[in-house]
Order: structure tokens, then sequence, then C-alpha cells
């Protein structure tokens, strides 16, 4: 993820808040056969999707918003809603926010490690407060509150 980006990813309502492993965080799997509806709708906002891997495939820009569908082989769907926070998200959020209530999801923020309730304002208040959100809005201030090792490295 990019500094400034806010990802956000469709969970089942029923799931648990996903635990953090070795590899990341482990989320639960959508059905793959949600990937025709999904893919649906993300058309109506973002037009044909791309290839970024042969099993991962996205909907908008590489360096801009996007939605990010991601196959398994045990036939499940990762589903990540990256958004640019620099730029006016509003048709995307509300597109998602609707795909996820039809799916009965929520939206989990893995920097806070919550869920959101798929809402357009509950969405625009969490990227809000955001680290992403603190990086473009002065690059320079959140950069020197990196420690030292993390500047580095950037």
């Amino acid at each position: 993820m990019a500094t400034w980006q806010f990802d956000l990813f469709l969970i089942a309502r029923n799931e648990a808040i996903p635990a953090v492993s070795g590899d990341g965080l482990d989320l639960p799997g959508m059905p793959v056969q949600l990937a025709l509806e999904v893919q649906q709708a993300l058309m109506q906002v973002f037009g044909p999707p791309w290839f970024m891997l042969e099993d991962w495939l996205v909907f908008g820009a590489e360096q801009g918003t996007r939605v990010d569908l991601l196959f398994f082989d045990d036939a499940t769907l990762e589903v990540t809603l990256r958004l640019h926070v620099g730029i006016d998200n509003g048709p995307v959020v509300g597109m998602v926010c609707k795909l996820a209530r039809q799916l009965d999801c929520r939206l989990f923020e893995p920097g806070a490690r919550c869920c959101i309730e798929p809402q357009p304002e509950l969405v625009s208040q969490a990227m809000a407060s955001s680290p992403a959100a603190s990086f473009v809005s002065n690059p320079r201030a959140f950069l020197a509150q990196l420690p030292a090792g993390r500047q580095a490295r950037r």
C-alpha cells in the first residue's frame, strides 16, 4: 500500500475482525461465486479491468483509486478497495458501499483494525482521519513524525 492510499477490505458481516499472522492479515475469503456480481458493479464505475497478475484483477488505475480482486485456489475471492486520498472518491465509495450492503458485507480497515459499516459518510470520516490523509495534507510533517529508521526506508 502506498502512503497516500487508504485500503478497505470487504468481509462478510458474520466474519470476525481478521487476525494478524506472520504473513500479514488472515483475511476471510469471499465465495468466488460472488465475483461476477462484483465485477458487473465495478465495471459501471471503472470500465473494463486489467490483470496485475494471473489471479489478480484490477479495476481502476494502478496509482489511483482502484478495486483489486484476488482469486485463490480454494475458490475464494478477496476484494480490496484502494482509495487515493488526494482525489474525490465519492462515486467509487458510494458504489462500493452499495455493493457491500447488497452482499451483506462490512468494510475492514487494516490500519485501525476495525470494521466500518458500508455508509459513504463513515468511510469518508475514516479516510479523513487516516495516516494517508495526514500524508497527503502535509507530507513533510507526516515524514517528520516517523521514527528515523522508517524514514530511511521510504
